[in-house]
């Protein structure tokens, strides 16, 4: 009679809205996190294969080592700025504003485009020697 189903509840439907964006968030972190560790790993553990070019240029497999040293110095970059958004957002919530989603949703959208070059980069480094 007073009651409403969920489905017609439009908090319960931002409430939605709020869980998809933080998964996704959380998700690309999480992503991010792991294809840092594997660029360290690989230059660290590399640094031994890596060969030098008649040009003097330096790779790991068929990716210029300046090329992942770079997107490291990128990601850790990235990394800063949402520790500082972070610091800045007391708590996600109900008192949170759209302007504290919108920036979450523009770092999932950074984090994955990283997340990709990543993974192009991880794929050239793991390819033998040309």
């Amino acid at each position: 009679m007073g009651h409403q189903s969920s489905y017609k509840d439009p908090n319960a439907v931002k409430s939605k809205e709020i869980e998809s964006i933080l998964s996704e968030w959380i998700a690309a972190m999480v992503d991010f996190r792991t294809h840092y560790k594997m660029l360290a790993i690989c230059a660290e553990r590399k640094s031994k294969e890596q060969i030098q070019t008649l040009s003097g240029h330096l790779y790991i497999g068929q990716c210029p080592i300046s090329e992942l040293k770079s997107l490291m110095s990128t990601m850790k970059a990235e990394l800063e700025k949402l520790l500082q958004h972070v610091d800045q957002v007391s708590e996600i919530g109900q008192n949170s504003s759209t302007m504290d989603y919108t920036t979450i949703i523009g770092h999932t959208s950074v984090l994955k485009q990283l997340n990709s070059e990543a993974k192009r980069v991880l794929c050239l480094a793991a390819l033998p020697t040309a």
